[in-house]
């Protein structure tokens, strides 16, 4: 499921273009591997530089995590980083179901 997470950021909040089994970053070149958006705490704050125009928070209660952009939430999730990936597919009209 990350997997397909990481993908649509990717494609959808990124920008890039998956070419071939790589992702094509206009201004970078080739991405061999797709970052791990939805688990690694590095990746997702590359997801917040995508949204600079919009207002950006994150919350923590008891261990769950939930973020926004201006005023679009994440509902509450496990994680910083999956927390940051639903709120901005949601941005973009894209609801994902985290099981």
């Amino acid at each position: 499921m990350t997997g397909d997470i990481d993908a649509l950021i990717a494609d959808r909040v990124m920008g890039w273009v998956c070419q071939r089994g790589s992702w094509l970053e206009e201004a970078v070149g080739y991405h061999v591997t797709l970052p791990e958006f939805s688990t690694k705490i590095e990746a997702a704050w590359e997801v917040v530089g995508a949204y600079k125009r919009d207002h950006f928070q994150i919350s923590c209660r008891e261990g769950d995590y939930m973020a926004w952009f201006g005023d679009v939430c994440s509902g509450w999730q496990e994680t910083a980083p999956m927390a940051i990936c639903i709120a901005a597919l949601k941005v973009k009209g894209i609801e994902v179901k985290n099981d």
